[in-house]
């Protein structure tokens, strides 16, 4: 993956109103950047400060979710090893399914996410268990009201998973834990489903 910085104004789909001076994608869909006033006296800044923010169009932000298998009675998490253009060191361990619902939907035009029927439709499984599912917050600091949908889902042991490619490695949870100790390595969206595990 090579990352190229560019103008605003260059950026293909994403637009500028002349107006509001937001950001937004073309199909209206994903998230718009726009600025906020923040007036407190609670925090290191006195009085408060401007900044802008990330919103996610309609506020239902993602679908973060984990597939558990057990090999030989012990469970592993299948993970992607996911290229971002934000990642620190570019690639992170990521759960099975991190796509927002603009992305499920296609508004992109592109592929369907892998695995996301597992998570929309895991009554639709014979022996699917949901172990985990519940809205998690998201960094305020930068995300305006943005949550995203966590889930942990167990296959039967006997269910043959077929894997789309070599991005995706199941890892137990003590393997996790040890790549935890490495810098950057797995995404904040791990921990924050497997954290009640």
């Amino acid at each position: 993956m090579e990352i190229i910085d560019l103008p605003m104004n260059e950026v293909k789909g994403w637009h500028i109103d002349e107006k509001t001076g937001n950001i937004y994608h073309e199909s209206k869909d994903f998230f718009t950047i726009h600025g906020i006033r923040v007036v407190t006296n609670s925090r290191e800044v006195a009085g408060g400060w401007d900044q802008p923010i990330l919103e996610q169009v309609g506020y239902d932000g993602g679908l973060l979710g984990i597939v558990r298998k057990r090999f030989d009675g012990i469970p592993h998490y299948l993970c992607e090893a996911k290229m971002e253009p934000g990642n620190y060191g570019k690639v992170q361990l990521s759960p099975t399914l991190q796509a927002t619902f603009a992305n499920i939907k296609k508004s992109h035009e592109g592929r369907k996410p892998h695995f996301v029927d597992f998570f929309e439709d895991v009554n639709n499984y014979n022996g699917f268990e949901v172990l985990f599912d519940a809205w998690l917050a998201e960094d305020g600091g930068r995300l305006h009201l943005k949550r995203n949908r966590g889930m942990l889902i167990e296959i039967p042991e006997e269910f043959n998973l077929e894997i789309p490619n070599d991005d995706f490695i199941w890892l137990s949870l003590y393997q996790i834990k040890e790549l935890l100790k490495e810098d950057a390595w797995i995404n904040p969206h791990i921990r924050g489903i497997l954290a009640h595990v």
